[in-house]
């Protein structure tokens, strides 16, 4: 917890879709490189003030001419990276959003690339930071842990 949302403790009641309410359609990515040892990094950032690593991902815009696509766009706003190749669809999942008022149907894809660091366009970028997939850091949404997981366990681990 902290103070800017001291409420924020993920459990399954956000992941109970509420009844009325609107819904937001997200995609985002799961980033991959291998380093110059061998070692598969996942690329993560942060979201506002939460201590807690996440996926880069966000809105899909009407701009966006399909998922993927939009998936590209979020993380090359978020985290820098544009040189981006598509393994596969890693699926949706739903879920509140931070604020609890969405309900989020996110779009994962796995990409890899060989980009070290690159340059954020969102206004408010909130860092790229490369971490072994063998020692992934706490990560804000449980289920982030799984799509990294089932994503590299599909391509780059087995």
């Amino acid at each position: 917890m902290n103070a800017t949302f001291p409420y924020l403790s993920v459990n399954q009641s956000w992941y109970i879709r509420p009844e009325g309410g609107r819904e937001r359609i997200t995609a985002g990515g799961v980033v991959f490189r291998v380093d110059a040892n061998g070692r598969v990094l996942v690329a993560l950032t942060r979201e506002h003030d939460v201590p807690h690593y996440v996926l880069p991902k966000g809105g899909v815009e009407a701009t966006d001419p399909d998922l993927e696509a939009a998936a590209r766009r979020e993380v090359q706003e978020e985290i820098g990276l544009s040189e981006l190749e598509t393994i596969c669809y890693l699926g949706k999942r739903g879920r509140l959003c931070l604020y609890r008022r969405n309900w989020q149907v996110q779009h994962f894809f796995l990409f890899t690339t060989t980009q070290e660091s690159g340059i954020a366009t969102d206004p408010n970028p909130l860092g790229l930071f490369w971490f072994p997939v063998s020692d992934l850091p706490e990560l804000f949404w449980p289920e982030q842990r799984e799509l990294i997981l089932e994503g590299l366990g599909r391509s780059v681990l087995q």
